[in-house]
């Protein structure tokens, strides 16, 4: 099991990155509160869903430079991986993942978006 602070380091060396195919960021900021409840009462946040896989794959990828070897790409997970990223280090994620719309969010919270009824409920 790997320790959310190994995660995001992986995020921030660019180890784990967002295929291009990724919906963008949707959560709203109750959304964000309520998953910042587990982790306060010691409660799981879920699993993710990571594909490893070589660069020579044609799949597009958010906010990376081209590099060669084995890359793991987040397929499942990213509403949570984004909050948790941003209220942890205080910075948005989007940033890292490269989104059209990341300056329309607000810092430490990770989620302003207008477009909550089709966010993601438990992911």
């Amino acid at each position: 099991m790997t320790r959310l602070s190994t995660l995001l380091d992986e995020i921030d060396s660019g180890v784990v990155l967002l295929p291009e195919f990724q919906r963008g960021y949707v959560w709203n900021r109750d959304q964000v509160r309520g998953l910042m409840r587990s982790p306060y009462r010691a409660h799981p946040v879920g699993g993710l869903l990571v594909w490893e896989t070589s660069s020579e794959e044609d799949i597009t990828v958010r906010g990376a430079a081209a590099g060669s070897g084995t890359r793991q790409l987040l397929l499942d997970g990213q509403q949570r991986v984004t909050s948790l990223y941003g209220v942890i280090r205080g910075t948005l994620l989007h940033s890292v993942f490269d989104h059209p719309d990341a300056e329309s969010a607000q810092p430490g919270c990770a989620a302003s978006t207008t477009n909550s009824s089709s966010a993601e409920g438990s992911a």
